[in-house]
């Protein structure tokens, strides 16, 4: 069945109930009830309103996961920051509206966002034709991508067009593109396409390989939206400035077995500096841009419903322990943590203020004049390694299985430098500000020699290796080391398959005293659980992301680790 692009969703949240569906009836054109979830078809679209408010008992989701429109709508200023809190949530999403009374337009200039004193007919049918201008657009960008037009974009499909556009993404990067997109479905939908370009910013190495492919479809994507058209216009101008920027340095590494095999648990790390991170730390919340540091830690859940639930719960839980014991009041010492959700992922946002944000600064004062006098540098890296472990047969598996998963690995790796002299000067001056008083002065010298990196060019490296013959010499390595260790007198008494006899025993002890141990763990464990199973249930174990942002910096880094089956493992365990 083909999926329906002609679909607008729109969050309507306010303080009072009677108020949301009040606005409802505007944008729909007829009264309605006082319902969580209500639809109209208008200018040939099927229009979902889903009411949201302290005054809601319910909440419904948008089926396809993607919201285009958000109305904040109060009749209280009192609950400026409750709303706050909610539009944190929806950061991304293209049109946002704050409609009150009240005279608000400063405080929505501050979260920019359009301000309105009421959504009246007039206005609705503006804001409608905006959703669905943004949805039409995303449809022609989705339909340039779907080459044989099945209504899904495979990885093959992005080679194409990236092929076409002169933007060539390689057959792993381009799997990696439509895995992040998809969820892990192979193939994109135009709902989860969807999704990904208003909340895509998140994934930095796809975001930047698309938008690259973007540009390229700038006459197609323009004849549609003028707000992703102006967007398309600032891509434009930014990548006419980076092509004055001569990326001076270019590093490759590939290192891959012979016979590919069937991926599990993994890990991604990706940073940029410069104008890029730059861009993306704008469009962050005021708490994350306001922080010398920020730590985020990113869990998926398995809808937004569920996301909102329990960024709610987690919030009340904190005030809670805050109340009854100020040791638990971080806020206080410089520090604090702030919860949202935006879609499906929760993310728990570390910060700091006040003293402690003072201190941190100073501390970044002198690498941020160095930084500053060593010539703008942009930089973006890209590395990621997969292995063949599954966290699921941790507790079944033979200690040969074992080293088999572990022996089968890919590494990818790619970094790009504009002005590759500047980084090195840096980097050398960096290390030199930071150990002269550590280190000898005649040694201080060789920091010198980190400025031969600026000239290197290019670097390459492209392995491939035997699976089936690393694991033998592993495996016979191993036994001769544990051989030796519990008794070979001599080199001739050493034998590799007693070694390995002796690890699998020892393997197999482990996992049954581990199993004893969660059985015996989770008879105090689940009655505390089980008022939030239904949240743990819904957590993606599976893929946690723990971002770094340095906002005077310019520098955002993240890690990802894919950890498959370990969901899977956990639920088995609570069962």
């Amino acid at each position: 069945m083909a999926e329906n692009y002609s679909t607008i969703n729109i969050i309507i949240w306010s303080d009072n109930l009677e108020t949301s569906c009040k606005e409802a009836s505007a944008i729909l054109g007829n009264p309605v009830k006082e319902d969580s979830y209500l639809s109209a078809d208008i200018q040939s679209h099927s229009v979902n309103i889903f009411l949201r408010g302290p005054e809601c008992s319910t909440h419904f989701t948008p089926a396809n996961g993607v919201t285009d429109c958000l109305v904040v709508s109060l009749k209280n200023a009192d609950s400026k920051d409750l709303a706050e809190n909610f539009i944190i949530g929806y950061d991304l999403i293209p049109t946002k509206v704050i409609a009150s009374n009240l005279d608000l337009s400063e405080w929505a200039t501050k979260l920019g966002i359009t301000y309105t004193n009421e959504i009246s007919s007039e206005y609705s049918t503006k804001l409608i034709k905006s959703c669905i201008s943004v949805n039409n657009t995303l449809i022609q960008t989705f339909k340039a991508f779907d080459k044989n037009g099945d209504g899904a974009i495979s990885s093959e499909e992005l080679i194409t067009v990236s092929k076409e556009l002169g933007h060539e993404l390689q057959t792993e990067e381009a799997k990696e593109i439509a895995n992040c997109i998809s969820e892990y479905n192979s193939t994109i939908s135009f709902s989860k396409f969807k999704n990904w370009w208003i909340f895509g910013k998140k994934n930095f190495q796809q975001f930047r390989n698309l938008v690259d492919m973007e540009v390229g479809l700038n006459k197609l994507v323009k004849k549609g939206s003028s707000m992703i058209g102006d967007y398309l216009d600032k891509l434009e101008k930014e990548a006419e400035l980076n092509s004055k920027k001569t990326t001076d340095y270019v590093g490759k590494s590939n290192i891959r077995p012979k016979e590919d095999f069937e991926h599990g648990a993994h890990i991604v790390m990706d940073g940029i500096v410069g104008d890029k991170a730059k861009e993306i730390l704008n469009s962050m919340p005021s708490h994350l841009k306001s922080s010398p540091i920020t730590y985020s830690l990113e869990l998926r859940v398995c809808n937004e419903e569920i996301a909102q639930k329990t960024v709610e719960s987690l919030n009340a839980l904190k005030e809670m322990l805050t109340e009854s014991n100020p040791a638990f009041n971080l806020q206080s010492s410089g520090i604090d943590v702030k919860l949202r959700y935006i879609g499906k992922v929760i993310s728990a946002d570390l910060y700091f203020t006040g003293q402690v944000a003072e201190i941190i600064n100073k501390q970044l004062n002198e690498v941020f004049t160095l930084k500053k006098k060593n010539i703008s540098f942009d930089m973006n890296f890209f590395v990621q390694i997969i292995s063949g472990l599954k966290f699921n047969d941790l507790f079944t598996c033979t200690y040969e299985d074992l080293v088999k998963m572990l022996c089968k690995f890919k590494l990818q790796a790619h970094t790009e430098v504009v002005h590759i002299q500047a980084f090195a000067k840096f980097l050398t001056e960096m290390y030199y500000v930071s150990y002269k008083d550590k280190i000898p002065k005649q040694y201080l010298a060789f920091f010198q020699l980190i400025k031969l990196m600026g000239c290197f060019k290019k670097f390459t490296y492209d392995c491939e290796y035997d699976s089936n013959l690393l694991y033998k010499y592993i495996t016979e390595l191993a036994g001769l080391m544990s051989h030796n260790i519990l008794g070979g007198e001599s080199m001739d008494q050493i034998n590799s398959e007693m070694g390995t006899q002796v690890i699998s025993s020892f393997l197999a002890q482990g996992q049954q005293t581990a199993i004893g141990f969660i059985d015996g763990f989770k008879g105090g464990a689940l009655p505390m659980i089980e008022p939030y199973k239904e949240s743990v249930d819904a957590v993606d174990l599976d893929h946690i992301t723990i971002s770094l942002g340095i906002p005077r910096f310019t520098a955002l880094y993240k890690v990802e680790f894919c950890l498959t089956g370990l969901t899977e493992l956990v639920k088995g365990l609570l069962a």
